[in-house]
Formats: C-alpha cells, structure tokens, sequence
C-alpha cells in the first residue's frame, strides 16, 4: 500500500498565518527570535489555558526545543514593529480567507451592498508588567470587529486611560479604519451595543465614509419621533418589524 504524506493538525492550524509573514512590509531578521516563530508563540499563548507569560514559556520550554528566553521574549512583545507586523498579518490573513469562506448572508439581496460587522469592546485584568494609571494597576480594554459575512475578526483600537467608552474609542478611528478598507462605494453595517451609541457620529461617518450603525435604544434616551416613513408591512423581510419611525436625540436634529 502506498501512504499519503499528511501535514499535521498543529501545521495546518498555523501555517495560514506563518506563511504570511515572509511577504510582510513590517517583517526583520531577528536570529534571536524570528517573526514567524513571534508569531507562532503569540497565536500559541493565546489558545493555551495558561494565566502568566512565565508560565506559558515554561510549559512550552518543557515541550519544545526551541523556546525563547524569558528576556528576549518579553522585549519583544515592546516592540512598536512587531505590534506593525501582528497587525498587518491578521489583515493579510483575512484577506486570503476570505475568499475561501462561505457568505451565510449573501442570499439577502438588501445587503447586498453592504460589508457587515458586530462591535464590542473586551476588557481584561493587567498583566504584571502594564504601567499602572493613576498610580493603580486597570483593566485593559480592546474594541474587535467581527466580519458577519464570514466570521473573521479583528482588532480596532486599544483603550486608553481608566477605562474608556466605545464611542470615545470609536472617534479615535480614522474612516479608513472603520470601513477596513472597502473599496470606494461599498456601504459598512455595524451592530454595536447601547455603549456605541452617538447620533451626530453616526451621521458624520455615514455622510463623510458611508459607515452605519445598529444599536439599541437607552432606557434613557428622550427621543423625539420626527416623522413616519412608509414601509412594506407584507414584505417578509421585514416580519417582526412593529413601527418604522424618524427620531431626534437630545444632542442635535440629526435623524434616525
């Protein structure tokens, strides 16, 4: 019988990124620890149920010949470049995904002008060595956009301060940042929660970027009902649907 040669299950799950990293803008030889192995260790870190750096260098330096010493590690993970490289890795890797993915949504013809993206941000503990704020150890904040089309994620913005609001991390973004670079005349969706909530932003990024958003109302909010547009109510994309109104916020005339 003749055998097929197979690439491994750890091969496979990695190679997708690792094979990326050669072609990158912000890729350096570094004999020491070379930007793919970096890269490697980061996807690694993270799948791996293990709470201290430490602790993962030594479980992985228990089962691998090739682990980086604590030093070097830990610089590395400073390095203003390599935070460019894991960045344009992951928006290389969606891109050469995306294609081979299956577009659950594309069977609705109402979106299909639309790119579509659920928003939230993710906070997390400190880790030992972050520089405190305010003289405190604080949590660390992230805001990730999630591709509804096909499930591929990425990371918008890093929270600065105590802890900052989505909608305050959200105006620090350029338009660029906030369309992930659709081509001209391709409209962005994005589902956020109550804390993304901000009229006049909303109408900037539409009017200025061609960037939307869904939200929740605030049990607070005192919106003033403007108008009522008229609306299919047999169409059955819209069942569920039980009034369709304009609305003003408190901060200004802006409709929606």
């Amino acid at each position: 019988m003749s055998t097929i040669s197979l690439p491994s299950v750890s091969s496979a799950f990695f190679s997708p990124a690792l094979n990326l990293v050669v072609d990158c803008l912000h890729n350096r030889e570094c004999p020491e620890l070379p930007d793919a192995a970096w890269i490697h260790f980061g996807i690694d870190r993270v799948r791996q149920d293990i709470s201290s750096g430490r602790g993962y260098l030594q479980q992985y330096g228990y089962r691998s010949g090739d682990c980086p010493r604590r030093a070097n590690y830990f610089e590395s993970l400073k390095s203003q470049r390599r935070l460019r490289l894991v960045t344009e890795v992951n928006t290389r890797l969606i891109h050469a995904l995306s294609p081979s993915l299956e577009d659950p949504l594309a069977r609705d013809e109402e979106l299909a002008d639309f790119d579509l993206y659920a928003g939230d941000g993710h906070w997390h503990g400190a880790a030992a060595h972050d520089a405190p704020i305010d003289g405190k150890k604080r949590a660390v904040g992230h805001a990730y956009a999630l591709d509804l089309r096909r499930h591929l994620l990425c990371h918008l913005e890093l929270a600065q301060g105590k802890h900052e609001h989505d909608i305050h991390l959200l105006k620090r973004l350029e338009g660029q940042q906030l369309r992930h670079h659709a081509p001209k005349g391709r409209k962005v969706l994005y589902v956020w929660d109550k804390a993304g909530i901000d009229f006049p932003a909303w109408h900037r990024w539409k009017n200025s970027h061609g960037v939307y958003f869904i939200s929740l109302e605030k049990e607070n909010m005192k919106l003033k009902v403007q108008g009522l547009p008229e609306w299919d109510r047999q169409d059955p994309v819209n069942a569920g649907i039980e009034c369709v109104e304009w609305v003003a916020g408190g901060a200004g005339p802006v409709l929606k």
